[in-house]
């Protein structure tokens, strides 16, 4: 390993793109903090820098793409540095709220209601400590409902300053 820093920038510009390259560069880093040759905490907070950098570069330069691939490769799949590429429409959303039906607009409050009482219960279920018996008031019902499962990761998260 030499002593002068390669820069993200030079590592985009001048690798070669390939599965085969990016398992060699995965299995590399993770090697150094397996081995105790660097930090895990030191790695995770360089690898978080270059995957900001990463997105922001990316989403920065879509419409360029676009562009220069619409320009030169009208609706055909481009080949490069051993990449397929291809101009797609991705995120269609549409916007009903200028539609003026009535039965959407009716099913959208109702959903909006069913998901505040949703999370109100969910709320309600998070307090359970142990199962509790209760009564369903419009049918008198007797169930017993028990405390949600909890699950979580524990991780470090990275805030770059």
């Amino acid at each position: 390993m030499s002593n002068h820093p390669i820069e993200i920038d030079d590592a985009v510009m001048y690798a070669v793109p390939s599965k085969a390259k990016a398992k060699e560069m995965v299995d590399r880093l993770v090697e150094m903090v397996q081995s105790g040759m660097t930090d895990p905490l030191t790695m995770l907070v360089k690898l978080k820098f270059a995957q900001s950098i990463i997105a922001d570069v990316i989403e920065s330069i879509q419409p360029n793409c676009v562009d220069e691939a619409s320009k030169y490769h009208k609706g055909e799949d481009i080949k490069l540095l051993g990449a397929e590429l291809k101009v797609k429409e991705a995120g269609t959303k549409y916007d009903y709220s200028g539609c003026g039906d009535i039965e959407y607009n009716e099913y959208e409050a109702k959903e909006k209601e069913n998901a505040d009482a949703k999370k109100g219960r969910a709320n309600f279920l998070k307090t359970l400590n142990k199962s509790q018996t209760l009564v369903d008031d419009l049918t008198g019902e007797i169930y017993t409902v028990h405390p949600p499962v909890k699950k979580s990761s524990t991780i470090v998260q990275v805030t770059i300053k």
